[in-house]
């Protein structure tokens, strides 16, 4: 008996914790430079999504977040106010090179209730690359940009 319960305990104590679920608007915004035949041509597009999303608690004021919509999914942390390890659909294909720590930055801003679990939020990331270099040892990339918007109201699961 003693076993069983502690298998139970243990179980429990694995599983993941419950999350707060959310309709969940979103737009993704994305600005593609390349060097191409000795000019500089830019490209744009721009994605637009309904979905859910699920806020998850993971301690220490740290946050999850996942959401998921016929336009795509993407995922994320959040610390305080501040977005983490962001990934979300993008109209363009753009993220090569990599954005430097200092072309990245995300906000969370909770509105009613429990920061830990509002009643609504907006989220929003940016990241992007400058080529400070001839464009050539950037694979001909000048600059790019991707930006990820969104509006969360709380729902029932």
């Amino acid at each position: 008996m003693r076993a069983a319960l502690a298998a139970v305990v243990l179980l429990a104590s694995q599983t993941a914790p419950p999350g707060v679920f959310y309709d969940f608007e979103w737009r993704s915004v994305a600005v593609l430079s390349r060097h191409e035949g000795g000019d500089t041509v830019t490209s744009r597009g721009e994605l637009v999504g309904r979905g859910r999303l699920r806020l998850t608690r993971l301690g220490s004021g740290r946050m999850h977040f996942a959401f998921w919509s016929p336009e795509g999914n993407g995922h994320g942390d959040i610390i305080g106010e501040r977005l983490q390890s962001v990934t979300f659909p993008a109209p363009l294909p753009v993220g090569r090179p990599a954005a430097p720590a200092h072309l990245t930055s995300g906000a969370f801003r909770p509105t009613g209730g429990d920061p830990q679990r509002p009643e609504s939020f907006e989220l929003a990331w940016a990241e992007g690359f400058i080529c400070r270099t001839p464009p050539a040892t950037c694979d001909n990339v000048t600059a790019w940009a991707r930006e990820l918007s969104g509006h969360a109201t709380r729902t029932a699961p």
